[in-house]
């Protein structure tokens, strides 16, 4: 229902901020004002709420059967894979430290969760974001759905990449030999720190550690581990690439039309020597044809719709026309349904001469 899918957003909203937040405050130096915990801490009970909610929303299956009994979807939650990352991505860091009266940074194991709970409320994250783009009518194989979910993991790779590589010299006290040391980054700001971090992460997917420096790392668990987000962020740029080259491609498929057919009428025009006057016309048709500079072959996408849809998109585009003209007032929507399936869309420039007199009329212009 609706409530769910303002939930769900509200849901995704809080997941980006804890894909954010998490890792930023288990690696770097931060020291959190007791107004942002109190937003850590709700953010954090919002989240493991989803939990219960997930719980009791109806789920369709593998089958494509949709359970609506709050026990049966219960139980299919339960024994479902989402459970263990749901529950996982939902545990309150902030809310036990805050109850414990601790630090973040005292704990080796806590800082570590925190920067894993980022990837797991990515997971998450797409899930939620698929469900809501098809309920406004975009699948998830939609491209421009799939180059946003690329970009997002592409974004949230480097954050993770740049909080981990940070937070693994951390961990040991910032050996001399460390990359954070001889860089001179173990008593500055939070915000230098990650920021070399960051610098550090995008240039190491490129394999050019050294681009930032004193940065480039030489022992071997920092090898290892900048290796490993390497390979992660190779798989994913990869993806965003060639996602990005399908929605260009799909993009400029009905500009290419347009401009193709375009160029093969001047190529008529001045094979047939035709005066300016008539060259000018055309391109004004054109213009005036296809305002968007995109071609569709109308007749075949409506070919491979189903009857009633034909039905319905052809009685829509006619609509404003039949309403406007007062022959057609008096009759009824079978009739008017009818004559819409009849109808063939024309271009008349200013000027243009529909009739001429004692012409057979072959046509009736509305």
């Amino acid at each position: 229902g609706s409530w769910r899918l303002r939930w769900m957003a509200l849901t995704i909203l809080f997941l980006v901020y804890t894909i954010m937040e998490k890792p930023y405050i288990a690696a770097f130096s931060v020291r959190v004002p007791l107004g942002i915990r109190a937003l850590n801490v709700t953010v954090e009970i919002i989240i493991l709420a989803d939990v219960a909610v997930n719980a009791i929303t109806g789920r369709e299956m593998a089958s494509g059967r949709v359970l609506m009994d709050m026990k049966s979807t219960a139980m299919a939650y339960v024994f479902s894979h989402r459970l263990f990352l749901d529950l996982i991505s939902s545990i309150p860091t902030h809310l036990g430290v805050l109850v414990a009266g601790a630090s973040i940074h005292a704990h080796a194991g806590l800082r570590v969760l925190l920067v894993l709970q980022g990837p797991l409320c990515l997971i998450r994250t797409l899930h939620y974001v698929s469900h809501l783009m098809l309920s406004f009518g975009y699948a998830s194989h939609n491209p421009f759905v799939r180059l946003a979910r690329a970009a997002l993991s592409w974004v949230v790779m480097l954050h993770t990449s740049a909080s981990a590589q940070f937070l693994l010299p951390s961990l040991g006290g910032f050996p001399e030999d460390s990359w954070p040391a001889r860089a001179d980054l173990v008593e500055a700001e939070p915000e230098r720190q990650y920021t070399y971090a960051f610098a550090n992460a995008v240039a190491g997917i490129f394999g050019n550690f050294g681009a930032v420096q004193a940065s480039e790392p030489e022992r071997a668990d920092e090898i290892t581990l900048a290796i490993v987000f390497v390979l992660i962020g190779a798989v994913l740029y990869g993806s965003l690439i060639a996602i990005l080259g399908q929605v260009l491609a799909n993009t400029e498929h009905a500009s290419r039309l347009y401009t193709e057919r375009l160029q093969l009428a001047e190529a008529y025009m001045k094979s047939k020597g035709l005066p300016q006057e008539y060259q000018e016309r055309v391109r004004r048709y054109y213009e005036a044809s296809f305002p968007t500079a995109k071609l569709f072959d109308e007749d075949h996408v409506l070919s491979t719709l189903s009857y009633p849809l034909q039905r319905d998109i052809v009685e829509f585009n006619c609509a404003a026309l039949l309403k406007d003209v007062p022959l057609f007032n008096a009759t009824d929507a079978a009739f008017k349904a009818k004559v819409a399936g009849l109808l063939k869309p024309t271009v008349g420039l200013p000027g243009d001469v529909l009739a001429r007199e004692r012409e057979p009329v072959t046509k009736v212009v509305f």
